[in-house]
């Protein structure tokens, strides 16, 4: 088992309808279980009673496995990445798959794990694929928890929530906040 990407302690408010940028603060809800493996080669994240989510590391790469309410389950394998850049003014590429390693001398005493806590906002279009603010929540745990997979493995660090903001309905939205 692991702690929460959101945890009881994070602050959830979600605004209200109207022109004016006001918010009501909800409690955190019970959120289904996550579970990760002693070696971090593995975390799973139960979003409801019907539907899981993770990731896996198989032979060096990561696969996305989830299953959904019609109960198929489902693998996918990250594909190879081509990343590009540029280097003394010359544009270079080269492939890359995504495998996840240990990463030291980052900063000081990178062997100690440590937290980064966040915030993030979740829009009126994202909010309506889940319907309720128990179904984002554990949506956000479950997705923050598989980031976690290569924040923790990589760089020792776990991403964690604390503050959400839900914006449920279009009229709840703030024109002056809204960029698109």
């Amino acid at each position: 088992s692991l702690h929460d990407a959101l945890p009881i302690s994070a602050t959830i408010l979600r605004a209200r309808d109207g022109p004016k940028e006001e918010y009501d603060e909800i409690a955190v809800p019970e959120l289904p279980p996550s579970y990760r493996s002693l070696d971090n080669s593995a975390v799973l994240t139960f979003v409801n009673h019907t539907h899981m989510q993770g990731v896996v590391m198989q032979h060096g790469k990561l696969v996305h496995v989830s299953n959904h309410d019609n109960g198929k389950m489902t693998a996918e394998e990250h594909p190879p990445m081509n990343l590009g850049g540029h280097a003394n003014g010359k544009k270079i590429r080269h492939g890359r798959s995504l495998k996840v390693q240990k990463w030291t001398n980052c900063y000081t005493r990178d062997e100690t794990a440590r937290r980064f806590l966040m915030g993030i906002g979740m829009s009126v279009e994202q909010y309506k694929k889940y319907g309720d603010d128990k179904k984002a929540a554990a949506n956000l745990n479950a997705i923050v928890n598989d980031a976690n997979q290569i924040y923790l493995t990589q760089l020792n660090i776990a991403v964690t929530l604390e503050k959400v903001i839900f914006a449920p309905t279009a009229s709840a939205r703030s024109e002056e906040h809204t960029s698109e």
